[in-house]
């Protein structure tokens, strides 16, 4: 992910950096060059994927220009609980959409929101549930 933390691995950056490659755009939509904005954010698929998984955490819809602007939202969090909770979901969709990306890039895959979806809600729960000492949650949570 590019926000400044270190290089971006995505064909928009490539292009940047005048490294040839055939097919520029975002492999999930096709829609525009991949770039991290667009490929987390500003994409439908991705897009899709961000309120269905905001319905399941019972959240505001997400409404988000940027990456930052998602990571931000979990600031607006009543408890630090549900923040925590949150932290491992969003970080979880970013994973879950890049390897569909890959899936879809490198294996011809066809994108699917539902199976990245279900793959947010396994490995969210997995995560919270496995590697949490202060956060007990069972699958109704």
């Amino acid at each position: 992910m590019a926000n400044g933390a270190g290089p971006s691995l995505n064909k928009g950056s490539l292009v940047a950096r005048n490294i040839n490659i055939d097919f520029q755009l975002y492999p999930l939509c096709a829609d525009d060059i991949e770039i991290a904005e667009h490929l987390f954010v500003s994409c439908h698929f991705s897009q899709t994927v961000w309120q269905v998984i905001a319905l399941w955490c019972n959240i505001l819809s997400v409404f988000a220009f940027r990456i930052s602007d998602i990571l931000e939202m979990q600031n607006y969090i009543p408890t630090s609980k549900k923040k925590k909770v949150l932290n491992v979901v969003f970080i979880t969709v970013f994973r879950s959409i890049w390897k569909m990306r890959n899936e879809s890039l490198f294996s011809q895959k066809a994108p699917s929101i539902a199976k990245v979806v279900e793959e947010v809600k396994t490995l969210g729960f997995l995560r919270i549930r496995n590697r949490s000492r202060t956060l007990t949650m069972t699958w109704d949570d």
